[in-house]
This record gives C-alpha cells, sequence and structure tokens, in this order.
C-alpha cells in the first residue's frame, strides 16, 4: 500500500522524496505531505519520474497473474515491465515490494511473470504461494516472504478502533467476481440477491443488529460501487444498514473497520483490514490469492467460504456474531508487523 510504504520510508530516511505516479486519488500521510509530488500516470509522466528518481518501487497487489485468463493483467504485466525495462536502462534499481503472485496457468502468464522477476533488483512477496511460484520461476531472483503492507498501519499514531457494546454491528465488502473473470454480471446479481436476502434475516432476528457495506475499491474499472449500492438497495431492512463509500485514506477505513463486532469480507484488503482490527471475520474466497492469505493469517477454515457456498451464510454471521473467537486469525499482528518490515530488507544497499 502506498500510504503505509511512504510513512515507513518517509520515518526511517528521513531524507527521501517521493514521486508517486498514479491515475487514481490518492492519501498522503499529512506529515510527509511536503516531501510527496502526485504526477498524472503517464508514459511521459513515467518516464520523468524516473529519470528524477534514484530508485523505483512497485507497491503492493496481486498484478503479476492471469487468473482465468483475464487478458486485463497481461496489459498490467506488459505495464510494468516496460517500467522495469526503462528503469534498468537508466540504471535505476527497482523493488517489489509485498507484491502477490499467481496463479499463472498461461503460457504468456509465465514467461511475464518471469521476465518481471529477472528485472526486478528485489522483491517482496505476502505469502507462501507466491514465494514458492516466485522462486521456481526464477531460483535466483533477489526473494523476500514477508506480508502484506497494510499491516505497518498499525504503526501509525493515534489509530484506536472502538466497537459499541450497545448494537452488534456487521462489516460487509463485494466485488462483482463474475463481471471481471467471466464478464457475467447477470451471475453476480444472482448471488448478491441470495446474500442481501441473507442479511435481511439476520437484521430482522434483532432489533439492535445493523449492517455496514463498504466500498473498499473506488472508482475504477474493477470497483465495488455499483454492486455495493445493490445489495443495500435490495435489503428489505436497509434502515438498519450503513454505506460506507470509497475513502482513499486507509487509517479511515480501518478505524470504521474496526467499529465492526464481525465482518465478512470478499475484497482482500477488506479481511486484512478486519485482522489488523481484531474483528473475527469470513472470507468469501473468489480467487487462489485468498486461500494463500488466509493460511499466512493462520485463518480457522470455518472462517473460508467459497462464493459457490452461500446457502449457508447466515447460519455462518449468525455463529460468527455468537461465536466469534471460532473465526479470529491466529497469526499474532505483532508478527505480521514485524513481517511487513522485511519489505524493506532492500533499504540496507542505502547507507
Amino acid at each position: 500500500m502506498l500510504y503505509a510504504t511512504i510513512s515507513y520510508l518517509g520515518h526511517v530516511r528521513r531524507d527521501s522524496l517521493f514521486t508517486v505516479m498514479t491515475s487514481g486519488k490518492v492519501r498522503i500521510p499529512e506529515r510527509f505531505q511536503s516531501r510527496v509530488a502526485v504526477v498524472p500516470k503517464s508514459a511521459a509522466g513515467v518516464l520523468r519520474g524516473i529519470l528524477n528518481s534514484e530508485v523505483v518501487i512497485f507497491t503492493g497487489g496481486t498484478s503479476i497473474h492471469d487468473h482465468r485468463g483475464n487478458m486485463r493483467y497481461l496489459r498490467v504485466m506488459v505495464q510494468i515491465l516496460g517500467v522495469l525495462a526503462v528503469a534498468r536502462v537508466l540504471h535505476k534499481p527497482n523493488y517489489l515490494l509485498g507484491i502477490g503472485i499467481g496463479p499463472l496457468s498461461t503460457w504468456w502468464g509465465r514467461g511475464l511473470a518471469r521476465c518481471v522477476l529477472r528485472m526486478s533488483d528485489f522483491v517482496s512477496v505476502r505469502d507462501d504461494t507466491s514465494y514458492s511460484i516466485a522462486g521456481t520461476l526464477v531460483p535466483t531472483a533477489r526473494l523476500v516472504r514477508a506480508f502484506d503492507l497494510a499491516a505497518l498501519l498499525l504503526c501509525e499514531p493515534g489509530l484506536q478502533p472502538s466497537r459499541s457494546s450497545e448494537r452488534n454491528v456487521l462489516g460487509v465488502s463485494v466485488l462483482p467476481y463474475y463481471a471481471i473473470y467471466h464478464r457475467d454480471p447477470q451471475r453476480d446479481a444472482l448471488w448478491v440477491k441470495r446474500m442481501a436476502a441473507a442479511f435481511d434475516r439476520w437484521l430482522a432476528s434483532d432489533c439492535r443488529n445493523r449492517l455496514r457495506v463498504f466500498i473498499i475499491k473506488g472508482p475504477s474499472g474493477e470497483d465495488d460501487v455499483e454492486i455495493s449500492h445493490t445489495l443495500v438497495s435490495q435489503l428489505v431492512n436497509r434502515d438498519r444498514a450503513e454505506l460506507v463509500e470509497y475513502d482513499p485514506n486507509p487509517l479511515e477505513t480501518l478505524r470504521k473497520v474496526g467499529e465492526c463486532d464481525g465482518f465478512v469480507g470478499m475484497r482482500l484488503h477488506a479481511c486484512i483490514f478486519a485482522y489488523l482490527a481484531n474483528v473475527p471475520f469470513i472470507m468469501l474466497d473468489y480467487h487462489p490469492k485468498c486461500r494463500s492469505v488466509a493460511d499466512a493469517l493462520c485463518l480457522p477454515r470455518r472462517a473460508i467460504s467459497r462464493l459457490e457456498e452461500l446457502d449457508d451464510i447466515e447460519e455462518r454471521v449468525v455463529e460468527l456474531m455468537a461465536s466469534p473467537g471460532r473465526y479470529v486469525a491466529r497469526l499474532p499482528r505483532g508478527e505480521a508487523v514485524a513481517q511487513a518490515q522485511l519489505n524493506f530488507s532492500w533499504i540496507n544497499d542505502y547507507p
């Protein structure tokens, strides 16, 4: 995550300046805003950014995969490879931090991933599966098994999420899986309708129950906006549901997640935020990266539910809220922070 990366590097390297190349809205830690320049993500902007920098960093995300043969990720990997090639020509060290790798089932996916790893001066991954795939593709890669950069948000000052004892708040995150990977939004409409009915029954069972639906990925080609609004609109008890709009400030999102008593998460970072806030959660498994991160978190198997297995989601939610200890990830959060700091073990290259 960009916020965590700038916060950590800005603290340990007090002379560092940052040029952020992005096409979306970003939030920069306030104490470092004077040291950060945000430029449009264009060919000219990227070239200028690389020319004016000592190192090039890619942060977080699962960009190196070809799940379901989605050609979008062909373009993404080609773009990453292009930036790495320019950095290499200009003799600028480049680092891939806290990334997820795989699955890689196509010839073009494996080929591009191998090129990206060979071009990188340092790669840190967030789970064992990514580490194994990367090590197999390029055994000579400078590779570190770390953790998701989001864990470093726990080091931020003033972060004190609290929960209300007067009501039962269930947080929810959804995404349009079938629209993204199968180009079939109608199938998304079907499972969202089933999920809304299950949440309605849970809301009706106790007047204290509340639902909080989070938009974790803001406006973009694969965002959560429409499907989150659809979920809330289909609730009969929508007067007890709150839609939390996308907030580029991860600390604010983490605080609001921390106010929940339980969570049902589809977006991977929604689940990671629930873990960081010590909120018991159910992970809706829609991608191999979910299982990889669940293993890294030591998440109980009962806390993982496949998208195709929503028939018992109401029973799972009831058990989650009644017996939260059965849905708590076992990885100590202090250990997650220590692992996340390994993303920056390359910093010793610069005395």
